[in-house]
């Protein structure tokens, strides 16, 4: 469900209709565009309709509010919600477009606190997230046992996560737009190496090939761009026994 229309303009509309819908069982897949206000008040007073929800046993399934900077005064709520409650959210998409690491702490605490955790999903694209980012690492780990898809394109060249993070359900890795330098991209990779399974979206370099592809030997597939030598493949192909799909170079 996509509440509102793409913009509200100066005066933020009450969530009070929406609150209802989400206690009331009506609301499993909630959208609030980053154009859209919320009167800072709401924000606490949405989570603790989440949470209401998913005790009741309709507990929203996707909740996506990337783009919203989340008030302070609502993580006590929030921490309520992802501690006690959040037991049916599968997919989360969350953070301002200029949000660091420091602003997922609360996410962070309150996940790390769960009992249970069934998140599928986590998109964090499109932010300023930089260098070892801890939060979004215990994030993860708190999520480690159900999480398949994490999000992190368009982020800066030195995200990484801290040492000692696993992801072992992980399935789609998406590091995509965020020119990560060697060391950055060696990190992610070692986290949970390739199985044939797995899909990896990254912009990647030609000359570190001899370095990340041995990280990626069950590697199936690869789509080449313009600017990739074709003088390392032979090295690619000798890291990734595995690989049998080339596609053909296309406009970078």
């Amino acid at each position: 469900m996509a509440w509102g229309q793409p913009a509200w303009g100066a005066d933020p509309a009450p969530l009070d209709p929406l609150l209802a819908q989400i206690r009331a069982g009506k609301v499993r897949d909630l959208t609030l565009f980053s154009s859209q206000r919320v009167r800072t008040e709401d924000w606490a007073r949405l989570f603790d309709a989440l949470a209401d929800a998913d005790r009741a046993g309709h507990g929203v399934r996707s909740l996506h509010i990337s783009g919203h900077q989340i008030p302070t005064d609502a993580n006590a709520a929030l921490h309520t919600y992802l501690s006690e409650a959040a037991t049916a959210l599968t997919a989360l998409a969350i953070l301002a477009r200029d949000a660091t690491d420091a602003d997922l702490a609360p996410w962070a605490n309150g996940l790390a606190a769960a009992q249970v955790v069934n998140l599928e999903e986590l998109d964090v694209s499109g932010k300023a997230l930089a260098g070892p980012c801890a939060n979004l690492g215990r994030f993860v780990n708190a999520a480690a046992r159900s999480l398949r898809k994490l999000d992190v394109a368009a982020n800066a060249g030195t995200l990484s996560l801290p040492a000692g993070t696993t992801l072992p359900t992980l399935a789609t890795l998406v590091l995509a737009d965020c020119d990560l330098d060697a060391p950055a991209l060696r990190g992610w990779l070692a986290l949970h190496p390739m199985s044939p399974t797995s899909t990896l979206r990254a912009r990647t370099y030609c000359c570190d090939v001899p370095t990340w592809a041995p990280l990626a030997a069950n590697l199936t597939r690869c789509r080449r761009r313009d600017a990739f030598d074709d003088a390392h493949w032979p090295a690619l192909l000798r890291a990734c026994p595995s690989l049998q799909t080339v596609n053909a170079p296309s406009a970078a």
